[in-house]
């Protein structure tokens, strides 16, 4: 003869091994369906920065150093970036830059329009946070290349201290390199 205790037992390790089986066949069908976990696609839910289109107020977090041609519409807090160089030499600097640092990683990169979206793993931080740089040339002037920087912090507090400094520090190692 059985005893509660063992019927409850028994009820309850019953219904964990049925809700075992729905959470292993749900991931397994998300799996198979191309998707993960968290309900992103493989390739996750950043889409390319549109610095034409984007309206960034002059009261929002981030730091966006732009002008009116490359972004319309924005209020930057600071006018393009210039650098004494050929684009060439600065792309090939912020490239050199990406691949010796293992906090940052391409997450989109756009030749046509020298375009880089960047993730940004900040210590202390779970998700990254994004820059944008956008190399443009000077047509009349090829030894000087003008840069778009926007740097924000999609999860978490956002510092525009922090994306200011995170622009200058990227200004400053594509000056020291560019320069050498």
């Amino acid at each position: 003869m059985t005893s509660n205790f063992d019927k409850y037992r028994n009820l309850v390790l019953g219904a964990s091994l049925f809700v075992m089986a729905i959470l292993v066949g749900s991931l397994l069908f998300l799996n198979m369906s191309g998707g993960d976990v968290t309900g992103l696609s493989r390739e996750g839910s950043l889409q390319k920065t549109d610095l034409a289109g984007l309206n960034y107020p002059a009261d929002k977090p981030g730091f966006l150093a732009c002008d009116e041609q490359v972004c319309p519409g924005s209020v930057a807090d600071a006018p393009l970036m210039a650098f004494e160089a050929p684009s060439k030499a600065v792309r090939d600097a912020l490239v050199n830059l990406i691949d010796s640092n293992p906090r940052l990683d391409i997450r989109h990169l756009d030749f046509v329009d020298n375009q880089y979206d960047i993730t940004v793993k900040v210590k202390g931080k779970t998700f990254p946070d994004l820059l944008t740089v956008k190399i443009v040339e000077v047509a009349n002037n090829p030894n000087r290349t003008y840069v778009a920087f926007y740097s924000r912090t999609i999860v978490g507090s956002p510092s525009s201290a922090d994306d200011m400094e995170r622009v200058l520090d990227l200004r400053r190692s594509i000056t020291d390199i560019v320069s050498r």
